[in-house]
């Protein structure tokens, strides 16, 4: 009986499923601003972590940091010459921009349900400017990191690492790429 273990296990780890096919078309075409007079159009890829912006990067620091506050996310990191932005190790309890953090992270669940939702989440939060071939700008936002750590009693007090969807961070670039950004 024992020879046959291998082989069933061999059998039914052959037959899991990979999961749904990868989607291969990532970007996609919009508005990114416009006027009376004209239309500007940008690119972002579907995850909202990168978007293409028509504008030099020196000329988006005022759509960052109203970005970051209409997230509700304390900019207290910038580096004018590497084009960085960000808000780091930023402490949050249950809601960052008005929407419960569950819907940015996943730090798994409690007996009541989702961490996010009850434990003190650290998180840091990063936006990268750079000039691009078009003459305007790639600006790319990404959580570098996010635990979240018990705070109601209970008996984990390790922290737990959180993972991103890409709803924050495309947020954060779809506020950046929409706001009234002056025409170079």
């Amino acid at each position: 009986m024992r020879p046959l273990l291998p082989l069933a296990l061999l059998i039914v780890s052959g037959c899991a499923s990979s999961g749904p096919p990868a989607d291969t078309a990532t970007v996609s075409d919009r508005i990114v601003m416009g006027d009376q007079f004209s239309v500007i159009r940008g690119t972002t890829d579907k995850s909202g972590r990168t978007v293409n912006v028509p504008v030099p990067p020196r000329q988006l620091q005022r759509a960052i940091i109203d970005a970051y506050k209409n997230a509700d996310l304390d900019l207290n990191t910038v580096d004018l010459d590497n084009g960085v932005f960000g808000a780091t190790a930023i402490v949050k309890k249950r809601q960052i921009g008005g929407a419960a953090i569950s819907t940015f992270l996943n730090c798994g669940n409690s007996f009541s349900g989702p961490r996010a939702n009850e434990d003190r989440i650290t998180i840091t939060v990063l936006t990268t400017v750079k000039p691009n071939d078009q003459g305007g700008s790639t600006v790319t936002t990404n959580i570098q990191n996010a635990l979240a750590q018990d705070i109601s009693g209970g008996n984990s007090r390790d922290p737990v690492q959180c993972g991103s969807n890409g709803t924050l961070e495309g947020r954060i670039n779809n506020s950046i790429s929409t706001s009234s950004i002056p025409k170079p």
